[in-house]
């Protein structure tokens, strides 16, 4: 593996950690709290993952779609940079 692919595994990482730990932020504000500190999810968003999980991507709706087109281009702006980028 060249340095060049390091760095874009190290980029690529990052990008990951920050896309789960944005999820698991947006996942935790929805869930109640009992007693316990236990993380309920509410029914309805449950349902929703699932059936989102559940549904291809070429049957999804526009807007779902818009969101994994945002995800995709920040993903594909680190691949490009390094694309692009001259060897050391």
């Amino acid at each position: 593996m060249t340095i060049k692919e390091k760095y874009l595994i190290e980029d690529l990482a990052l990008e990951e950690h920050r896309k789960w730990s944005r999820w698991m932020r947006h996942l935790l504000s929805r869930c109640k709290q009992d007693k316990e500190g236990n993380m309920i999810i509410p029914a309805h968003y449950v349902y929703q993952w699932i059936k989102t999980g559940a549904t291809s991507y070429e049957n999804l709706e526009e807007k779902e779609k818009a969101n994994y087109k945002i995800e995709a281009r920040n993903t594909f702006k680190i691949v490009t940079k390094y694309l692009f980028q001259k060897e050391k």
